[in-house]
């Protein structure tokens, strides 16, 4: 990549020459940036985590939903209440692997939305200026 030159500041008559200074590794202070841009990171986020639980819940009502059935059935077995129990089972495990799939494909997504959003922001962020 090509080095960025110094920013130029005009202060009054005087020009004030400063580096760009990055946000120190692991945070992201999109403090500086207009409230619209801060706004969709902050949904961007926010969805994400709001997905995640969502599909945690079904996940989670469905295994409770099987669980309370397979106890329902859980008298003296005989071969059609096994497989009934059998059924259930391996249709709780398919929706639960199949929500958990869908789960990941969301995140995913969110990741790469979220990763395009901070590039873009990072290309329009305007960094401060300080006099030396």
């Amino acid at each position: 990549t090509v080095p960025e030159a110094p920013l130029v500041e005009e202060k009054g008559h005087k020009k004030v020459e400063c580096e760009p200074t990055p946000p120190p590794p692991g945070t992201e202070d999109i403090s500086d940036l207009s409230l619209d841009t801060q706004l969709i990171v902050h949904s961007y986020n926010t969805a994400l985590v709001l997905a995640s639980k969502l599909l945690s819940k079904e996940i989670r009502f469905i295994e409770e939903a099987a669980a309370e059935v397979i106890k329902l059935l859980n008298v003296p077995p005989f071969p059609a209440q096994l497989a009934i129990k059998q059924k259930m089972e391996n249709t709780r495990r398919e929706h639960t692997a199949a929500l958990k799939h869908e789960e990941k494909i969301l995140v995913d997504r969110l990741k790469l939305i979220k990763e395009k959003a901070v590039h873009l922001i990072d290309h329009l962020k305007i960094r401060p200026c300080y006099n030396n």
